[in-house]
């Protein structure tokens, strides 16, 4: 599944006129187990399989989609 589950806690700390507020939140964190470059590699793999014309601005265009945004 290439994903692992980070448990933890989410701690602020607010000042008020009547005193002070702790907030302890529960939360989860899922993390990719894949770093960057295999998956650049994967995407070059496959549009590697569809061979156009265009392999290279395919490559590009999909990488950009799916790492940059």
């Amino acid at each position: 599944m290439n994903m692992q589950i980070w448990k933890g806690f989410k701690i602020s700390a607010q000042l008020h006129e009547q005193g002070c507020s702790l907030l302890v939140d529960n939360c989860s964190r899922f993390m990719s187990t894949k770093n960057v470059l295999s998956r650049i590699q994967e995407i070059y793999d496959q549009s590697a399989e569809n061979d156009g014309n265009d392999f290279i601005l395919n490559f590009q265009i999909k990488a950009r989609e799916e790492i940059v945004n």
